[in-house]
């Protein structure tokens, strides 16, 4: 985990699905992407990425929130 005084940047936690699913589901986000993805399509996509951290451990890129 890194910490800023304006950022948290930690690796993805399993309650981040949700959020992650609503976002791709949201035409305004998804503008520029081909189409918007259900529950199903954003749980796939997010499996992937997971795996992919794991295997890189570039999790750093994974979640951040303003504080």
């Amino acid at each position: 985990m890194i910490e800023t005084s304006r950022l948290l940047l930690r690796p993805w936690q399993e309650n981040d699905l949700e959020l992650f699913a609503r976002l791709n589901a949201d035409p305004r986000v998804m503008e520029y992407f081909p189409s918007v993805k259900n529950f199903e399509e954003s749980a796939k996509e997010y499996e992937a990425i997971l795996e992919h951290f794991r295997k890189t451990r570039l999790w750093v890129v994974g979640s951040f929130r303003e504080k």
